[in-house]
């Protein structure tokens, strides 16, 4: 060691490659725990070359290895004054300003490193790991994206992007994607079993073995229901195949989940350690995340189109058009709502029922949205369900409450048109729903032909007599 120290001799006007060469020699003393010493002699070769940023930041990483972090960001700020375009001294600052709890100081710091280096990795990964702590997961987002290009087995950097996309719309798939890449890099990371949910399988094989069980989920519907498995590539034929299991062409697998009626799966299953599987599994999270959003920019433009929708009511036609909305959420109410709907097409109205065919279907905001726009309907019935805003002023929005709702509980006033109408969703022990659609049609009758209209029919048949 006393060969390392001595050799620590250097003139006032030492080279940038000479500095570097020191720096090496002055941590080494540092590793072998001789940090005193280390920062001693850094002292005297700063009295000797002050304006040397090497030095510096030599320096300043010795402070820091003492817990000293107001020298280390005095340090490598006098370091990044002198050579502005050095993405290390930066990356040196925000590691400082980091210890000091100055993180958004440190984010630009590494923001600063990562746009002078491109590949600066270790910029990148803390720029990401700062912008995670502090919420900003959406800003992570694109700079993980860049830390797994540069290095796709930093299993921190894919627990960290499956956090920031849980916090992202529609990132289910893809948040469960990284956590089962970062449980086969990590080597001290026990495996998870997969739960058994709505999935896609990259093995076709393991598709169908899975289906074939009929597993029971709980999806976030609220509904018991067999578990849906999906896969891609050649068809199984169709002999074997149950009714859980879904072939989706890779080629057009966006358009597939867009016009699904089915769950949609949040889970990929697939061999990390097979880099087609996992390049597979990678395309399909990515894709159900831009199928949610897509549906929802959807469901925004029908709402365009249902609040200008615009029924005809006349007098001289007394039927309506009717869509009454009967999700599976309980059996109870959708058969209820059948015996409704048959009721009111007895007195000739035009009714469609608005469900799902099994359980395995959930009919979504753009589905339910894209019904409504293909019936132009007058009416639309819900149940337990303040539907507000969506449909044209002239369609009678009438919602049929079992019970209230918490909206209704907080006795607050709520937003509404003139033709939405809350009545009570009740059966009569002999008649039925018999009342219920008498009501509904007076309703219809009284309100929806303009007054003129019925003024001139008086008028009309008062002449006629």
């Amino acid at each position: 060691m006393k060969a390392t120290e001595d050799s620590i001799q250097t003139p006032a006007g030492h080279s940038p490659v000479d500095a570097r060469e020191i720096s090496h020699k002055i941590l080494a003393l540092c590793q072998a725990g001789r940090h005193d010493l280390a920062m001693e002699i850094c002292k005297r070769l700063l009295a000797l070359a002050p304006d040397n940023p090497e030095m510096q930041v030599t320096t300043g990483m010795i402070a820091m290895d003492m817990g000293d972090f107001d020298r280390g960001v005095e340090l490598f700020s006098r370091a990044v004054v002198l050579q502005p375009n050095n993405g290390e001294y930066h990356f040196h600052l925000g590691n400082a300003l980091q210890g000091k709890g100055q993180v958004e100081a440190a984010i630009e710091r590494f923001r600063a490193a990562a746009s002078i280096v491109p590949d600066f990795l270790g910029a990148y990964r803390n720029l990401a790991t700062s912008l995670v702590t502090t919420g900003r997961t959406q800003e992570a987002i694109p700079v993980l994206t860049r830390v797994l290009e540069l290095d796709a087995t930093l299993h921190d950097a894919h627990i960290l992007m499956a956090r920031a996309c849980m916090d992202m719309p529609h990132g289910t798939a893809l948040s469960n994607y990284h956590v089962d890449m970062y449980h086969h890099y990590c080597p001290n990371a026990n495996p998870v079993p997969h739960p058994e949910e709505d999935s896609f399988f990259v093995d076709r094989e393991a598709a169908w073995v899975q289906a074939m069980k009929g597993a029971t989920v709980y999806p976030a519907t609220g509904i018991v229901s067999t578990q849906i498995c999906y896969y891609t590539g050649p068809v199984i034929a169709e002999g074997d195949v149950p009714p859980n299991l879904y072939h989706v062409p890779e080629e057009r697998m966006k358009e597939f989940f867009m016009r699904s009626r089915t769950r949609l799966p949040n889970r990929v299953i697939f061999d990390p350690a097979d880099a087609k599987q996992a390049a597979m599994a990678a395309h399909f999270a990515n894709t159900m995340k831009k199928v949610g959003l897509i549906r929802e920019m959807v469901a925004e433009r029908l709402i365009d189109r249902t609040q200008n929708l615009q029924p005809e009511f006349s007098i001289e036609n007394p039927y309506h058009r009717i869509f009454i909305c009967a999700n599976q959420t309980t059996e109870l109410v959708r058969s209820e709502l059948r015996e409704l709907g048959r009721t009111l097409s007895t007195f000739g109205h035009q009714v469609t029922l608005f469900t799902e065919a099994n359980k395995m279907e959930w009919l979504d905001a753009a589905i339910m949205l894209d019904e409504i726009c293909a019936v132009e309907p007058h009416v639309v019935i819900h149940v337990n369900h303040l539907e507000i805003g969506t449909l044209a002023p002239e369609i009678f929005n009438i919602n049929l409450w079992q019970k209230p709702g918490p909206q209704l509980r907080k006795g607050n006033p709520m937003p509404h048109n003139r033709r939405d109408i809350a009545l009570n969703f009740e059966r009569h022990p002999k008649r039925g729903y018999q009342d219920l659609a008498i009501r509904v049609d007076e309703i219809i009758q009284n309100e929806g032909v303009p007054k003129q209209a019925k003024a001139s029919k008086k008028e009309t048949s008062a002449k006629s007599a």
